[in-house]
């Protein structure tokens, strides 16, 4: 049985050397996910300041101190502030239409060699389109280079794409329209990827002689859509998204989903 007491989980990171400010687990303990390390993005919803009730978001700033800010100039494009949606914290709400933010492209959010974790908290809205794209790096179709999470009303699916025709997926299962979900999504380069639903593995899938190449490409990471424009916009709410540039240890990833979960009021599955 894997072990859920999220204080042994935070007192085996203390003596594993990760360096942590409090030794009790949930979200008043001191611990932040920037103290496991490469962690290339952090956008949470309640970070988010100066804006009123069903204001339009045009700047998401990045809390891991990478500077990788999601931005959208356009007052037509820009996401709601919803207050007081989940456990008294607000969410970014995106409409499904043409709401969507950008960061511009960053060698952070590049992949390296192909090792990747990201974490999302989010809620799916109700739409009949197929596939939208609640982020995305690079192309995933054709001889794209990049990666991207797309769902619908029925999974939520990590996609990645290789630069040689050739793509993989993993995924979420049975989703439920306006639930406030925990999504993980672990990609260990040659290996595996790995999908958990609220702590729980839902699906995994063998990389074995994928050959990921370094991702490295120009183009921006969207949220939201598949691109800044975008295309196969988003329906749903994102309350928190963290990207590590690397695959995440059990050790790590536990008490991240801890942490998340006690956060957002999302109860953790037993896998």
């Amino acid at each position: 049985m894997a072990v859920r007491d999220v204080n042994v989980w935070f007192t085996l990171l203390a003596l594993a050397g990760v360096a942590l400010i409090g030794c009790g687990g949930g979200v008043n303990s001191g611990f932040a996910p920037k103290q496991i390390p490469d962690l290339a993005l952090w956008l949470d919803a309640g970070a988010i300041e100066k804006l009123q009730d069903g204001d339009n978001l045009g700047t998401w700033l990045d809390s891991s101190g990478r500077g990788n800010d999601a931005i959208q100039e356009l007052g037509t494009k820009r996401p709601k502030y919803v207050k007081n949606t989940r456990n008294g914290l607000p969410t970014v709400r995106f409409d499904g239409q043409n709401d969507v933010l950008v960061i511009p492209d960053s060698n952070s959010l590049d992949v390296g060699f192909g090792d990747l974790t990201i974490l999302v908290v989010y809620s799916r809205g109700d739409s009949p389109t197929t596939n939208l794209r609640l982020l995305a790096k690079g192309a995933t179709t054709d001889r794209g280079q990049g990666y991207a999470i797309m769902g619908d009303n029925t999974a939520l699916l990590l996609i990645v794409s290789n630069g040689e025709a050739e793509r993989r997926l993993v995924g979420l299962p049975d989703q439920v329209v306006g639930q406030a979900t925990l999504g993980t999504f672990v990609v260990n380069r040659g290996i595996h990827m790995r999908a958990y639903r609220d702590g729980a593995s839902k699906s995994t899938r063998s990389l074995g002689g994928f050959g990921i190449k370094t991702w490295s490409n120009n183009d921006p990471l969207t949220i939201g859509g598949q691109n800044p424009t975008p295309s196969i916009p988003w329906k749903g709410d994102i309350m928190e998204l963290l990207i590590y540039k690397r695959q995440l240890s059990d050790f790590e990833r536990v008490p991240l989903e801890a942490y998340l979960a006690e956060k957002w009021s999302i109860k953790i599955e037993k896998d």
